[in-house]
């Protein structure tokens, strides 16, 4: 990863825990298609910085939404922090990563 690669991953991951302290959702460009989601932890699963989510709308390449989904920071682009609050009123899923960063609570 260069280094505004890894610049960027760093920034994406301040907002993002920013967003699951605050409790708003984020809109983002992830793989090309804009995504809307309540983000629930951040985390790093072998050595990847990711965030699990709630995606609750924008495009999907798969299934149907809302769908619980992992994104990977490094192929999150334009992300914003919106002033939408929300409280999850799904289910958590388990959280398997190797170490927490953030996680909502």
């Amino acid at each position: 990863m260069s280094s505004l690669e890894s610049a960027n991953v760093t920034a994406a991951a301040a907002q993002i825990a920013r967003a699951i302290r605050e409790k708003r959702l984020v809109s983002f460009t992830y793989r090309l298609l804009p995504r809307l989601a309540q983000p629930f932890a951040l985390g790093v699963k072998k050595g990847v910085l990711e965030v699990q989510a709630l995606q609750v709308g924008g495009a999907t390449s798969s299934g149907s939404l809302p769908h619980w989904r992992r994104f990977l920071l490094r192929d999150v682009s334009e992300l914003q922090v919106t002033e939408q609050v929300f409280r999850l009123a799904e289910l958590v899923p388990v959280t398997d990563f190797d170490s927490l960063v953030a996680v909502y609570g």
